[in-house]
């Protein structure tokens, strides 16, 4: 999968983009296609560092919280979601990143 990555924080040279492995699922899971992300300030503040010591994001960091697209895989758990649907979401950060 092709993402823009950060590594270290600064300005935008320090996005960096990558050809990265898929992520595999969990069985509570969903797998998106990322068709269109969105780059908010939010987001400028982040990679500038702004934000340490508030939220510890961990590094390297994907930017772009805000993407549609289409689902691509469902895990066995998931029961109300289909491979195909066209849906929104926001990435959530869990305790591990």
């Amino acid at each position: 999968m092709r993402a823009f990555e950060i590594e270290s924080y600064g300005e935008a040279d320090v996005l960096q983009e990558f050809n990265l492995p898929l992520p595999e699922i969990t069985d509570e899971e969903v797998l998106i296609e990322v068709e269109n992300t969105g780059i908010s300030p939010y987001d400028w503040h982040v990679r500038r560092g702004e934000q340490e010591g508030k939220i510890d994001y961990p590094i390297p960091l994907i930017l772009g919280w805000d993407i549609s697209g289409v689902i691509r895989k469902v895990g066995s758990k998931v029961t109300d979601l289909t491979v195909g649907t066209p849906v929104i979401a926001t990435q959530q950060l869990d305790k591990n990143g």
